[in-house]
């Protein structure tokens, strides 16, 4: 945890000699902002060579959802202000985690049997031979019921939640809780007649903390940013601090969702030489320039405190160019 503390001054006068007291001054404004916590904050210095496009940072993540997809959008009856964006099936899937694709369904359906093991870990078996081949050591494996906000599991309530892959073999997995839950099984065999019902997909991409933002598509209210606190490889579910509507079979279009991870709150940018700046993937971009070009004494200024995650400079001069950019998350 750092602290940040911002002073700007901005002075005009039209007195036409110069002292330490101008008495015409059209504006004299100050604000200083002292104490405000942050993380992360760092100092980067670049060199950007003439006419060259430089991405400074992107935290924004790799989604696979498209035109067509269809989203339902529901409250999760655990909390109050936390709420679900859901693949309905149709569609591009988005992939917030890539699908392993466990598929118990067979003729007769499969079984699992859930075997706790003196270390607090857990071995699950299946009977439907090669099951658990995609799987691999560092997976996540969710299983839903009441205890996460979904309808009642086949399962026991002390086997909900999330697990963590510690190793697979095609027919059997052994998993622990994750870092920081409790640690709770019961021993049982159960018959599988809904793949859903345990669910396996990779560690990667979409993490918690991550922020959702919800950028065109969607009614008004609902274009906001938020946080994420659980992740399927078809779900997230958010918190938010104002009431939403649910939405059924919604489909907002391409480019509609954006999640991000280590966004800047504030930066601050110095250039010596004239800079196009696009913020948050924008197709627009704008032009921070100098005083004087090449003085390091008469640099452009930009400064922006907001969500930033992510920053291209393009330099639109024929020399290289120094740019120093102040960052805090």
């Amino acid at each position: 945890m750092a602290t940040l503390s911002i002073t700007n001054r901005f002075l005009a006068y039209e007195d036409g000699i110069g002292s330490n007291n101008p008495q015409q001054r059209p504006f004299d404004w100050s604000r200083c902002m002292q104490g405000i916590p942050v993380d992360q904050v760092s100092t980067l210095p670049f060199r950007i060579q003439p006419l060259a496009n430089v991405q400074v940072f992107d935290g924004t993540r790799t989604l696979g959802y498209g035109a067509t997809t269809q989203y339902n959008l529901s409250p999760v009856n655990i909390a109050a202000n936390r709420y679900r964006l859901k693949w309905n099936g149709v569609g591009d899937a988005p992939t917030f985690r890539t699908d392993r694709a466990v598929d118990f369904l067979g003729s007769p359906p499969a079984t699992i049997t859930v075997t706790p093991q003196l270390n607090q870990c857990v071995v699950v078996t299946s009977n439907a031979g090669a099951v658990f081949g995609s799987v691999v050591p560092g997976d996540l494996v969710f299983i839903p019921g009441l205890s996460t906000g979904d309808m009642a599991s086949i399962f026991d309530p002390l086997n909900e939640g999330y697990w963590s892959v510690l190793s697979s073999t095609a027919s059997s997995l052994a998993l622990v809780r994750m870092s920081g839950q409790v640690y709770s099984t019961l021993a049982q065999t159960v018959t599988i007649t809904d793949n859903t019902s345990f669910q396996v997909f990779s560690s990667d991409c979409v993490q918690l903390d991550d922020t959702l933002s919800l950028v065109t598509g969607f009614s008004p209210v609902l274009l906001q940013t938020y946080e994420i606190v659980t992740v399927t490889a078809d779900s997230l579910d958010f918190i938010s601090g104002t009431i939403l509507p649910p939405l059924v079979n919604f489909v907002p279009g391409a480019n509609s969702i954006v999640i991000f991870a280590n966004a800047k709150s504030w930066i601050a940018l110095e250039t010596d030489q004239n800079l196009d700046i696009a913020v948050n993937g924008s197709s627009t971009s704008f032009t921070v320039e100098p005083l004087l070009a090449g003085d390091p004494s008469k640099v452009g200024v930009f400064q922006l405190m907001g969500t930033v995650y992510s920053l291209a400079v393009t330099n639109k001069s024929t020399v290289p160019a120094s740019l120093r950019i102040l960052s805090a998350e």
